[in-house]
């Protein structure tokens, strides 16, 4: 489906329209299991090499990847970082700490039981904003809701076993980028 800009929303594709909020970064949702932390029962040796075992606190080893804070302080820059993960529950305090970051605002997420829970939450919590969202376990439904969205939206859906990687970073910053150029911050060359 066209949005009103005349270019459809998808996981690749970006939509530029006229609409955008003045004051407000667009938003970066992230989740934790399988983005932050590679999330599966094979074994570590077959993560990518980025990341490496790390006990950050928590009860089990975590994998983390310190380029996350490089690219996260980036986007930072262009991005409101935002938790979009059930870990909550435990706390993100160790995975700040890690990835150097501050505190973050999180998503959170009181529907786990009803279909497009996820959706659900990140979208009300987005409200008009435009935003990327980077989570191994979009739904088919999000998709299609993100295809007719009148505002910019990009999901991106890592494999679980590989977690965040450089492409993903590239597309979030390209993304936003291109935002900066509609809304009339940065000029073209």
């Amino acid at each position: 489906m066209d949005s009103k800009c005349g270019h459809r929303n998808l996981v690749e594709e970006f939509c530029y329209n006229s609409y955008m909020q003045i004051s407000d970064k667009p938003i970066l949702f992230l989740d934790v299991d399988g983005v932050i932390s590679p999330l599966s029962h094979r074994d570590p040796e077959e993560y990518p090499p980025i990341f490496e075992e790390e006990r950050i606190g928590e009860p089990w080893p975590m994998y983390l990847a310190k380029i996350h804070r490089e690219w996260l302080k980036d986007l930072s820059t262009h991005y409101e970082l935002v938790w979009g993960s059930t870990w909550v529950d435990i706390g993100f305090k160790n995975i700040n700490t890690f990835l150097e970051l501050p505190e973050l605002p999180f998503v959170d997420f009181p529907d786990r039981e009803k279909p497009l829970w996820k959706l659900k939450a990140v979208a009300e919590y987005a409200g008009e904003r435009p935003f990327v969202w980077i989570d191994d376990d979009i739904s088919s439904g999000a998709f299609r809701w993100a295809r007719q969205r009148d505002v910019p939206v990009l999901l991106i859906k890592p494999k679980k076993i590989e977690g965040l990687l450089e492409k993903h970073y590239r597309k979030a910053l390209k993304f936003a980028k291109n935002l900066e150029i509609e809304r009339g911050e940065v000029s073209l060359p």
